[in-house]
């Protein structure tokens, strides 16, 4: 589906933004065509910049979300995740949002938001030719990532993603919350590898897993 930009775009929710982008098309999903760009070619050193490069990559992308985020929520959203895959040069930005009173945000929403979050990547410098812009609602099983999401979603069963002992496990209990820098999960059947895991521990049917070893906490959809 294709949009036409008017000079003045109107947010659903009220209010209005000027549109830099006028007489441009837009759609949900927007992507750029490839832009060559200097990489070193000096075979002994590519590992190490490859692996530097990465770091201070992932670095910026914290730094990025919390931009994003305000950036969004000026116009009446919440950042509800935030991810960027890198495939050799390109990048996709994949933004999952809710409006402010917690609704999921809609076709018209994301259709509305996606080419000023596109300018605002651009102005930020990270938004360059074959870049892709997805912008939607979080979807059921949404990322639970800020205290006020774990305090929301309290009681919900999720499913949460732990590093332990260099793999991925996952887990599946009822949230129960954030305690004492601890991710904690109700549940009976914690057992193998995970309960290993220095600072994981089980008190009263209790798991709390550090949060800093959490890589996603996901909610699990009731059928």
């Amino acid at each position: 589906m294709e949009l036409r930009i008017p000079d003045e775009v109107l947010c659903p929710h009220g209010g209005s933004e000027k549109s830099s982008l006028r007489g441009s098309y837009l759609c949900v999903r927007i992507k750029k065509r490839e832009k060559l760009r200097f990489v070193p070619s000096k075979k002994p050193l590519r590992g190490k910049w490859l692996f530097v490069k990465e770091l201070f990559f992932m670095l910026d992308v914290i730094e990025l979300e919390e931009k994003v985020q305000n950036f969004v929520e000026e116009r009446g959203f919440n950042l509800v995740d935030f991810q960027v895959a890198s495939l050799g040069r390109a990048h996709t930005y994949k933004l999952f949002l809710e409006r402010l009173n917690g609704e999921p945000a809609d076709l018209n929403d994301c259709t509305w938001l996606s080419p000023m979050v596109e300018a605002f990547l651009e102005a930020q410098g990270v938004y360059e030719e074959n870049s892709v812009l997805e912008v939607s609602s979080p979807g059921l099983d949404r990322a639970i990532k800020k205290d006020k999401d774990f305090e929301r979603y309290s009681g919900r069963n999720v499913r949460v993603t732990v590093f332990s002992e260099g793999r991925k496990l996952s887990i599946v209990g009822r949230l129960k919350g954030i305690v004492d820098g601890n991710v904690a999960i109700y549940g009976t059947d914690f057992k193998g590898k995970l309960l290993d895991t220095p600072g994981v521990r089980v008190e009263n049917e209790v798991l709390f897993v550090p949060r800093e070893l959490v890589e996603r906490v996901r909610l699990k959809p009731e059928i």
